[in-house]
């Protein structure tokens, strides 16, 4: 009799296992969705390339979420230098430390689109579609759906590795089926402690030791920008040690500034912006007439009032900096 027992108790202890491990079944889709929607924090760290405008664009990031609308986002780029966009009940804002300068935005970010390195948003779109398929090879469960709200992408495919329980990538495809962005998971971790002080701006700023550097003896930079639009040439240009003003004008008019940014003391909130974009250095801050990213230690803008995005994105991309 006691065999008996033992023999059914061991058989549902079986049972149990194996319904654990169901994540790569049929049922898998269903599985991962729920088991992510309801993760209550995470840090990730990804790889993220884009392409733009023919140019590879790469970033080493860090995601840490704090359930429900709590976002920090953090762009290292190749010199070391970081950019946060950081999401928290007083809105939406762009931090970068080694300046102390704080920018608030008016955007709905990160709900507004889908992004690649953000997990919630990629389970909405696996949710909404009802003809997404999924198949399981060498423990990684791979899931294609139709993307309804990116920016930049018609498809994507989600890898995930069902026995390590963790994203593996997520790739975006545009409409000719060619990658469009792509986030490789480095790291998933939803035991840290997470708290709501890891999304204050402020807590962000003070906790970064600023070595003030506003010196009036700065090393002469030199400014090359690489792409000029048809129709559109070089009028005027005022050059000094540490600045530059480029000034075009032809079939469309805009003006190249660079500055040695001011370095502040205590943390500054700047202006308001619309919108942002991932370059190469980091974030770009996007408004109805001007963009403005940041190299290191110097401001770089962009005004016009007749440039579309994709056009300021060209400009941005071949300005390069000799310091």
């Amino acid at each position: 009799m006691k065999k008996g027992i033992m023999l059914f108790v061991l058989m549902m202890m079986l049972l149990q296992l194996a319904s654990c491990s169901k994540i790569g079944s049929e049922t898998g889709i269903d599985d991962i969705t729920k088991y992510l929607s309801g993760i209550e924090k995470y840090e990730a760290t990804c790889e993220l390339t884009m392409l733009k405008n023919d140019k590879t664009v790469k970033n080493d990031i860090v995601i840490d979420y704090l359930n429900p609308n709590y976002y920090k986002v953090v762009f290292k780029s190749k010199t070391g230098s970081e950019q946060i966009i950081l999401k928290n009940n007083d809105g939406v804002f762009v931090l970068n430390p080694s300046l102390n300068k704080e920018f608030k935005f008016n955007s709905e970010w990160p709900n507004i689109h889908t992004h690649a390195y953000l997990i919630d948003g990629i389970v909405k779109e696996i949710k909404a579609d009802k003809d997404a398929s999924s198949k399981l090879e060498n423990d990684v469960l791979t899931i294609e759906c139709k993307l309804s709200n990116a920016k930049n992408g018609s498809r994507l495919k989600f890898e995930y590795n069902v026995k390590e329980n963790k994203p593996v990538s997520i790739i975006f495809y545009d409409s000719n089926n060619k990658e469009a962005v792509k986030a490789k998971f480095l790291t998933f971790d939803t035991s840290k402690n997470i708290t709501k002080d890891d999304f204050n701006q402020k807590i962000i700023l003070d906790e970064n030791d600023i070595e003030k550097n506003n010196d009036a003896n700065s090393p002469t930079i030199a400014i090359t920008a690489g792409y000029v639009l048809d129709g559109t040439t070089l009028t005027s240009t005022k050059l000094t040690e540490d600045s530059a003003i480029l000034c075009y004008t032809g079939d469309c008019n805009y003006t190249i500034t660079v500055a040695k940014a001011v370095i502040y003391d205590t943390e500054i909130a700047l202006e308001t912006y619309n919108d942002f974009e991932i370059i190469e250095s980091g974030l770009m801050l996007v408004n109805d007439r001007v963009v403005k990213y940041f190299d290191d230690e110097y401001e770089i803008c962009v005004y016009s009032k007749d440039l579309e995005l994709e056009k300021i994105l060209s400009i941005v991309s071949a300005i390069s900096l000799t310091k």
